[in-house]
């Protein structure tokens, strides 16, 4: 007999966004580890008009049969935090969908963070043991630049209030990296180590098998994704500056971001002259954005600056089985992943003569590049979704014996 979980995910597809593909491979593959999900989230009117919705994410993943409810947001102009608009909603409708399905465990997946403050409250009400899922650090997050103004001061000191709450009474926290799971433990050293695990982001070769390679006229590199996030800039001018010099040393290399037109981005590229060597083509459905980039000669990843940064982007890159350069640290978790295969350059995000250095070996080199074998099996995200399931097994073993604990009592 089938176990159930509802899983509440403010992303979920249509939404054509990262934090999307996480929540929605793991509803694709659960059933095969004997759960049954159910979703909650929010509807698809209510996202930014930022997000890009691509309904093929949602046909192609999500089996007919799965029980998705939605429900509306908040509007307001003062309140910019989406997670704290959905609160009003998801609360009673969490509520409804719990008196209706009869689950045994929840599971809430951040950011945005604030919608968390549900699970404890489920707890006391429903006796539901919770599993949270981290796919960013919440409270722990470690910004460049700190957020100022009221707004920010309030929504960080609601964080400080609220994460350990949540963090408290549940029964797993899974992080999406290592590095963040280790900053977890440190932070609740009070709590079980165990109560700590680590579920990276993967790649589903489901995704690649008819995707057709974009065809470029000229040598390309791509990059797909934001540069701006909320905790950092993934500061693309050192690699303009690369493209400069190459094209001084007689190298022509043209670069194409695939994501949001981000202004501040083609403004620094204006700056460094490079403009006519690059292509902003917006947002695309996911398949699209695979096609440019299975078609690049290089795909190029910029880290944040952050240590537990695993940006989600290094499986789609590995998944379509080109070299790729990695403009990082290599003290950090992308730097981690990277080392396990070929074809790969990691260099700091630092001086742009040592970078184009690195492009034109990659993209003019006499030796012919080989092309990424297929990657190991434990980032494949049916293996990564036997591991969640045994989160929820645990979880769900730890509340029964704490409740038979209660009663000896």
């Amino acid at each position: 007999m089938m176990k159930k979980v509802v899983m509440i995910a403010y992303y979920f597809p249509p939404a054509g966004v990262v934090g999307s593909f996480r929540v929605a491979k793991f509803v694709k593959y659960l059933r095969q580890f004997g759960w049954e999900p159910v979703v909650l989230t929010v509807r698809e009117d209510c996202y930014s008009p930022a997000v890009w919705l691509d309904y093929e994410l949602l046909n192609r993943n999500i089996p007919e049969d799965v029980h998705i409810y939605r429900t509306r947001t908040w509007y307001s102009k003062i309140v910019n935090d989406e997670g704290i608009k959905w609160l009003p909603f998801l609360l009673p409708k969490l509520v409804q969908v719990i008196r209706k399905e009869h689950p045994c465990l929840l599971y809430f997946t951040g950011g945005p963070f604030f919608p968390l403050i549900a699970a404890p409250l489920m707890k006391a009400f429903f006796g539901l043991p919770y599993v949270i899922d981290l796919r960013d650090p919440w409270r722990l997050a470690h910004r460049k630049t700190p957020p100022r103004g009221v707004k920010a001061y309030l929504g960080q000191l609601l964080a400080r209030l609220a994460e350990p709450i949540v963090v408290k009474h549940a029964a797993k926290v899974v992080c999406a990296t290592e590095q963040m799971c280790k900053e977890y433990r440190e932070e609740y050293r009070y709590l079980p180590s165990q109560r700590f695990v680590t579920i990276t982001n993967g790649y589903d070769p489901d995704d690649f098998s008819e995707v057709k390679p974009f065809r470029f006229a000229d040598i390309t590199v791509v990059y797909t994704g934001k540069f701006r996030t909320s905790e950092a800039f993934r500061d693309p001018l050192p690699f303009f500056k690369a493209l400069r010099i190459l094209r001084e040393r007689g190298r022509k290399v043209h670069f194409v971001h695939v994501g949001n037109l981000e202004e501040e981005v083609m403004n620094l590229a204006k700056s460094v002259g490079v403009q006519d060597l690059v292509e902003f083509v917006g947002p695309r459905p996911y398949k699209e954005a695979l096609a440019y980039a299975k078609g690049a000669d290089v795909l190029l990843l910029i880290g944040g600056g952050q240590k537990s940064e695993q940006t989600s982007k290094i499986f789609d890159y590995i998944g379509c089985k080109r070299p790729i350069l990695a403009l990082t640290s290599r003290d950090t978790e992308i730097a981690k992943v990277l080392k396990e295969i070929p074809n790969v350059i990691v260099i700091e995000n630092i001086v742009p003569e040592i970078i184009a250095d690195a492009i034109e070996k990659m993209c003019f080199g006499r030796q012919k590049v080989e092309q990424t074998p297929n990657f190991d099996e434990k980032y494949h995200r049916r293996t990564l979704t036997g591991l969640l399931s045994k989160v929820f097994d645990e979880a769900l073993k730890t509340e029964i014996k704490r409740k038979e604990n209660a009663r000896d009592r």
